[in-house]
């Protein structure tokens, strides 16, 4: 696989820094460690992709300084972006190799720059932000119908869920049954004929249990929780929810997708970079 397959293949860094956020909190928490020791193993795989990213990038050197230079400002922005650092880590060996990791990609950003015009270095600046986003972009665009449709089926249970719950249910129809309809019938026959009364307050207490059904939106949340069940393992969804956030939708992330590859792909198109 070539760099840039590597680069624009390989898991992007907003899904990275969710589990480095993520172990901060798991920590204060107190999380069970079996839990914390996994997303420390990602993060591990994480800190090797990098370094491995770099090495390719230098090893480019000869054949382009300013390619070189492009590759592994791409490299750092990615760090820096995912909140990977080596305080994250508790072993002194994690944490020596993602400092060294960490200095690897500086030193070598600063002297491949060096070798650079100003005007070559302004390009690697643009070039190397929009190659940062692209796996951003691929994803959202690429997830866009998936994700919204778990976003709305999340909205929709959160909103309705209180009102489905098994106990609710319970005590709501039997109180409803068994106090509101006598309740009805009694107040209407005694204030009334009684047998017009009796009619008109099981219309009554028909109409309010007709408006309670509507009031829970029990349909939309059966529908809601069986879309859950379906796509909730094909979506990241704090990353997708973040994504629209920041993008606002499928024809502006399109866009930005669009400006972004016009710019990567022919500054990293020599095909001795993308070759295996």
């Amino acid at each position: 696989m070539g760099w840039l397959d590597l680069v624009l293949g390989a898991a992007s860094a907003s899904a990275s820094m969710y589990n480095a956020s993520q172990l901060e909190t798991l920590r204060k928490q107190g999380a069970e460690g079996a839990l914390i020791q996994a997303i420390i193993q990602y993060l591990r795989e994480q800190i090797f992709e990098f370094k491995q990213m770099t090495e390719e990038a230098v090893a480019i050197e000869a054949q382009s300084a300013k390619i070189a230079a492009g590759a592994i400002s791409v490299v750092e922005l990615r760090l820096l972006s995912s909140g990977i650092t080596p305080d994250l880590f508790l072993e002194l060996g994690d944490k020596e190799y993602a400092k060294n990791t960490v200095r690897l990609i500086g030193e070598n950003k600063r002297r491949l720059l060096g070798m650079l015009s100003t005007d070559e270095q302004n390009e690697v600046g643009r070039v190397a932000a929009a190659a940062a986003r692209l796996p951003d972009y691929n994803y959202y665009v690429s997830n866009f119908d998936v994700g919204r449709r778990l976003m709305e089926a999340t909205s929709a249970i959160a909103k309705y869920e209180t009102r489905n719950g098994c106990m609710f249910n319970t005590a709501l129809s039997l109180g409803y049954t068994f106090v509101g309809l006598p309740a009805a019938i009694i107040l209407f026959g005694s204030s009334i004929d009684w047998n017009i009364g009796v009619v008109v307050g099981v219309g009554v207490w028909l109409a309010g249990f007709v408006a309670i059904i509507i009031w829970q939106h029990a349909g939309e949340y059966k529908a809601a929780k069986k879309t859950m069940e379906e796509i909730k393992d094909k979506v990241n969804l704090p990353r997708f929810m973040a994504l629209d956030k920041e993008l606002g939708g499928k024809d502006h992330a399109q866009q930005l997708q669009q400006t972004a590859q016009a710019l990567v792909m022919p500054f990293f198109g020599d095909a001795r970079l993308l070759s295996a």
